[in-house]
């Protein structure tokens, strides 16, 4: 969880609407790492440690600290069971 820029972004005629910010990137390495954590799954579903908690604790197992691009502190990262 964290602050993002969503909307139309760009020059005029070549507007995109998209998303970003640090909290997008940090989803997007997150999505890398489901093949790293769940190479046979069919899906694997990650999420921050923060996004656990607001999350009222859904039931999940912890993936342990993961670097991450971009990231100098490694991640918590938790699997949606």
């Amino acid at each position: 969880m964290g602050t993002l820029v969503v909307g139309n972004i760009g020059a005029p005629g070549r507007l995109n609407y998209t998303v970003i910010g640090d909290t997008v990137n940090a989803a997007q390495r997150m999505e890398g790492l489901g093949k790293e954590v769940a190479a046979d799954a069919e899906a694997c579903v990650l999420v921050s440690e923060t996004t656990l908690i607001a999350a009222s604790s859904p039931d999940a197992t912890s993936t342990g600290p993961k670097n991450v691009k971009g990231r100098s502190e490694p991640m918590n990262v938790w699997r949606l069971i």
